[in-house]
């Protein structure tokens, strides 16, 4: 991992289609050195562990997504939102779903302030929360070890989408029957 001042100039650095004008991270796998991929998040990351672990988690989906699938000099035209359930079925969905939609008040340099919101990875809110839900189905995880973990919206959505998969079950059977 390397940190980097804006991870939006990296583009220019290292080819195109490489992070963007609204990217907290990227990952460069085709230049593996000695085997290692490279992933890249901008400086300001550190300042917000919320959103630093969102961004990992999704940027390791990628390297995972990448070797798995074999894609790495042609991803899929799904990479980001596949990337993001990546990270959901690998454990960090509470951080991903948390991260996807924040109120955020912040101090900025010379005493200004701003209030607003903050949007993060490639899916929605409610997307990452059926995810999770799903994962926790599938998994066998009980809601009340997770629900504690997520704030008043996304654990809304997270609990009526845990309603609606106990209410049709062969959606998890069918879920389930994919990951074999």
């Amino acid at each position: 991992i390397e940190v980097k001042d804006e991870v939006t100039t990296l583009g220019q650095t290292l080819g195109s289609g490489v992070g963007g004008v609204y990217a907290a991270g990227c990952i460069y796998a085709p230049r593996w050195e000695d085997k290692v991929a490279r992933i890249f998040l901008e400086m300001n990351q550190l300042e917000d562990r919320l959103e630093l672990v969102a961004t990992l988690a999704h940027e390791l989906g990628h390297l995972f997504g990448y070797v798995r699938l074999d894609c790495i000099d042609a991803p899929p035209l799904d990479n980001e939102p596949l990337t993001d359930l990546i990270s959901v079925m690998h454990g960090t969905g509470c951080f991903a779903t948390e991260a996807a939609h924040r109120f955020v008040n912040r101090n900025l340099p010379g005493g200004a302030y701003i209030h607003g919101w903050n949007r993060s990875g490639y899916l929605s809110q409610p997307e990452l929360a059926f995810a999770l839900a799903l994962f926790c189905a599938i998994r066998g995880i009980a809601a009340a070890q997770v629900a504690p973990h997520l704030s008043l919206n996304p654990r809304t959505f997270f609990q009526d989408s845990l309603r609606f998969l106990e209410d049709t079950p062969a959606a998890v059977r069918e879920a389930t029957a994919l990951l074999r």
